[in-house]
């Protein structure tokens, strides 16, 4: 740290203690040294790392720094407390001063251990001042882990009793100086320096240095977090625009995008909630466009992707969702209620599709009759829907028997929209027969036929699933009774592919009264 290694009291040799006429004595004998052509050496060159320039615009620089009461507090900060009367401090600095700076480091380590009879306030400031001027020499792995930890000491020592009497000591009688504002400018310092050598953008490490922090003025701590903090959430944004942009380019791996981003900001998203909760309030924007950003990650990829129980994508979605749900205490009502909402959606048509599932082979066989009806001329559409209507009986009488006996007032619903697909497919049969042909004896056959569709027993008797559909189709029968062509009393509906054909006529649960696939789910 060039506050140490640079500092005025290492270039003149003198402790921050010293007088003003200390001071002048370590400057003119520095100078004559200089005229007489040698070079004056102390303890603390050989101990930390770097070369001393001491030339007469050095040490003229260094004099003059602290030349004023409250820039020469600043910089006695950034050195060791020599002259303190403690014991501990007199052992470090002779094995010091001997070259053995692991055991000087040693003896201060176990003055400002808990369990040390007593903590003098010099060891808090020596051993933070050997650590920062030897910090580079540091293993990597150590570090982070010695220096946050010496902004703890150095924590101790401003927020303690022993600080006092070091201004006092630094000082001299009847000077006065606003500590505070040296202490703020001391801090910025500190922090700047320290974020030259370890990444206090990390959250690990900024956990730390903000819990190191905890004994330093409050507006210091502020001033700590909030610069941290532009940086880190700064960062998040940048990831948030990225995945954003992603989800937006590629709806179909939308999911992918939004498990990136939670992977890379999760911890980073778990610290700033931490900030929110405790009043810091600021954040939130920043917070809903995260979870926006899942969310949207969520419902574009479900919309592009014909999801099903047990495929990749569900899995993806179901994560999210989790995520999403689980963090409530972090998101806006607004966030919170559009979540829900898309989430209950897509659980209604899984659900939904989970009870049609055993109604598809009726549904392929629809299709398929669907298709030899489109390519097919008018004269085959009579014999495509009796064949049809005869194949589908087996699996037809299963479902009006489980229309009957269901309870499930869903189920039932999907169980009819498919039937009365069906019954269309027949009905529209007959409409071209009739229109194109003039057959209105075999329309009026496959209009009964699509009117017995509908229908399932009740006791001895039958009631139709789709009363509307069938008083439609007897309006139609009249119609073709009457050898009236009129495609206005029959129906006709082209019917979609596979499940499809559920979302097709089913209203979306989103309240918007459109259907499945024109809405939320598609």
């Amino acid at each position: 740290m060039n506050s140490v290694l640079e500092n005025p009291f290492r270039v003149l040799g003198i402790s921050p203690t010293a007088s003003t006429r200390e001071i002048a004595k370590a400057r003119s004998e520095l100078m004559i040294y200089i005229e007489m052509g040698k070079v004056k050496t102390y303890w603390h060159d050989s101990v930390l790392p770097g070369t001393v320039a001491r030339t007469l615009d050095a040490i003229e620089n260094a004099a003059n720094q602290i030349e004023k009461p409250s820039s020469k507090l600043l910089h006695a900060l950034f050195w060791f407390w020599e002259g303190s009367s403690d014991s501990i401090d007199e052992m470090a600095f002779d094995l010091l001063g001997n070259g053995n700076k692991k055991k000087a480091r040693d003896f201060w380590v176990k003055g400002v251990s808990p369990s040390a009879a007593y903590n003098s306030p010099s060891n808090y400031k020596n051993l933070a001042i050997l650590d920062f001027g030897l910090c580079q020499s540091f293993k990597p792995e150590l570090k982070a882990e010695y220096l946050l930890n010496d902004l703890s000491l150095m924590g101790s020592f401003l927020s303690g009793d022993g600080f006092n009497d070091f201004c006092n000591a630094v000082l001299g009688d009847g000077v006065s100086v606003n500590v505070d504002q040296v202490v703020m400018e001391y801090t910025s310092i500190l922090i700047n320096e320290l974020s030259g050598i370890i990444n206090l953008d990390s959250l690990p490490n900024f956990r730390s240095a903000k819990k190191s922090l905890s004994k330093f003025p409050g507006e210091a701590q502020s001033d700590f977090s909030e610069k941290v903090m532009g940086v880190l959430v700064s960062n998040i944004k940048k990831d948030i625009d990225k995945y954003d942009n992603q989800v937006e380019a590629d709806e179909s791996s939308a999911a992918k995008y939004g498990i990136k981003l939670y992977e890379r900001s999760n911890e980073n998203i778990e610290f700033l909630s931490e900030m929110v909760i405790s009043g810091d309030l600021q954040y939130q924007t920043v917070l809903d466009k995260y979870f926006n950003t899942l969310l949207q990650s969520a419902i574009s990829a479900w919309n592009s992707n014909d999801v099903s129980e047990g495929s990749k994508i569900l899995d993806k979605i179901l994560k999210i969702e989790k995520i999403v749900l689980n963090s409530k205490s972090n998101l806006s009502q607004r966030l919170i209620d559009r979540a829900t909402e898309q989430f209950d959606v897509m659980h209604k048509v899984l659900d939904d599709e989970k009870k049609l599932k055993p109604l598809l082979p009726l549904v392929e066989q629809l299709n398929k009759a669907h298709k030899r009806s489109q390519k097919s001329g008018a004269g085959a559409q009579y014999e495509i829907a009796k064949n049809f209507v005869y194949g589908i009986k087996q699996n037809l009488d299963k479902f009006r028997r489980k229309y009957r006996d269901s309870e499930d007032s869903e189920e039932k619903e999907i169980i009819e929209n498919v039937v009365s697909n069906c019954s269309h497919f027949v009905n529209q049969c007959g409409v071209t027969t009739a229109n194109d042909n003039s057959e209105y004896g075999r329309a009026i056959e496959l209009v009964d036929m699509a009117q017995r569709i509908l229908l399932y027993p009740v006791g001895y008797n039958s009631s139709s699933m789709n009363s509307e559909l069938s008083n439609q189709l007897k309006v139609g029968r009249r119609t073709l009774a009457n050898n009236i062509s009129s495609a206005n009393g029959l129906l006709g509906m082209a019917i979609g592919g596979g499940i499809r054909v559920f979302k097709k006529n089913t209203k979306c649960g989103c309240g918007s009264g459109r259907n499945l696939n024109e809405c939320c789910s598609v």
